[in-house]
């Protein structure tokens, strides 16, 4: 884990990142102070911002950037989680880990930076489940700019942990943290990998241990994906998500870990609710390609009923059925994950997001 701990080095550079709330005596004295949805910050995934000027970040690897000249830069966040975890990189430098304290602070991003125009990226590690991040507002020593565009491309992907970046710190014989929370980092995902390869905005819609039809206990009674795919903050009624302002290319789903779980889901009713699910789907992005991706983690066990196979066969079938060219099924490589934790690890992630790379930019014409 010390590569997700170390700092951030710069030439120049004084003091850099401060992972502790700030001091009066400690901080440079702010000269612009901005709500936090101003104009001059950029969201990339889905966000809610309030009519007090708070805006909230709920799924996991949304990116929120700041462009400035001046010296410093801190954020009012507020938090009810014990493990609300980001990555944060000035400048382009190495992303660096940050806790953000339960309750409402200020925290200092960049500080003792020399005069000039410097961009803060930050990512949010976990998600909506693990804790929701308020952001009150920016304050900079100097002056806030313009935003950058973002880029033109946009990807979507669904899931459940394995979308979220469970594990994604993990690699294979390495060390794992205990706590499952500081295992995730959603920046490592397949999805935000393909991202930054393919220079593509991307919006994760994941939460961990849902499915198409139930969670991973069996229990069809919570919000499953085709219900919270509708939402910004998954949990909160009010956040209905437009998703006229966001039209992906491309969208990526893997489901079915979590419906597999107990064993395999009725047939009828699960591709029904599938097929249900993808219609939804085109419909808010008529000319997307669809990928349906099978799950890493189902494995066929011998004399078991056979998950992997029958979970493939179905998505065949929802394919057949839905007739539509621009849906293609995908059959991912298995991966036992770590001891420990069964979720696929770093090095899994890499390896889907360099299979999926040539699928994309074939079907959508991406080429280097």
């Amino acid at each position: 884990m010390s590569s997700h701990r170390s700092g951030i080095v710069g030439p120049g550079f004084i003091a850099f990142l401060i992972f502790t709330l700030l001091s009066l005596s400690a901080r440079a004295e702010p000269t612009c102070t901005v709500a936090g949805n101003a104009p001059e910050i950029s969201f990339e995934g889905r966000v809610v911002a309030s009519a007090e000027g708070v805006t909230r970040l709920g799924y996991p690897g949304i990116v929120m950037r700041v462009r400035f000249q001046g010296s410093a830069l801190s954020c009012v966040f507020r938090t009810t989680s014990d493990e609300l975890y980001l990555d944060v990189s000035v400048d382009g430098a190495a992303p660096a880990f940050l806790k953000v304290p339960k309750g409402t602070g200020e925290l200092a991003l960049a500080a003792g930076l020399p005069e000039g125009e410097h961009r803060i990226v930050i990512w949010k590690r976990v998600e909506s489940a693990v804790g929701v991040l308020d952001l009150h507002s920016v304050k900079v020593a100097g002056e806030l700019l313009p935003p950058e565009p973002l880029p033109e491309r946009k990807l979507l992907f669904l899931g459940d942990s394995f979308t979220a970046g469970q594990a994604t710190t993990v690699e294979e014989g390495g060390p794992m943290h205990p706590s499952k929370a500081m295992r995730q980092n959603a920046r490592l995902s397949y999805g935000r990998l393909l991202g930054g390869t393919l220079n593509a905005q991307v919006h994760l819609i994941a939460y961990a241990g849902r499915g198409i039809v139930r969670d991973w206990q069996g229990v069809s009674a919570v919000r499953c994906a085709p219900e919270y795919y509708e939402y910004a903050l998954p949990d909160e009624d009010a956040t209905r998500w437009d998703a006229r302002s966001y039209v992906p290319d491309a969208i990526g789903v893997c489901l079915g870990q979590n419906d597999f779980d107990v064993g395999i889901p009725d047939q009828v009713s699960y591709l029904r609710a599938y097929c249900e699910f993808i219609r939804k789907l085109r419909r808010d992005a008529p000319a997307a390609h669809l990928f349906l991706l099978t799950s890493p983690s189902l494995t066929d066990e011998p004399g078991r009923v056979p998950k992997r196979s029958v979970q493939l066969a179905y998505l065949e079938e929802v394919a057949r059925r839905l007739a539509d060219s621009r849906v293609h099924v995908v059959q991912l490589p298995h991966f036992t994950g770590v001891p420990g934790d069964w979720h696929p690890s770093g090095t899994a992630h890499r390896a889907v997001a360099a299979q999926l790379e040539p699928l994309l930019r074939h079907a959508l014409g991406w080429h280097p």
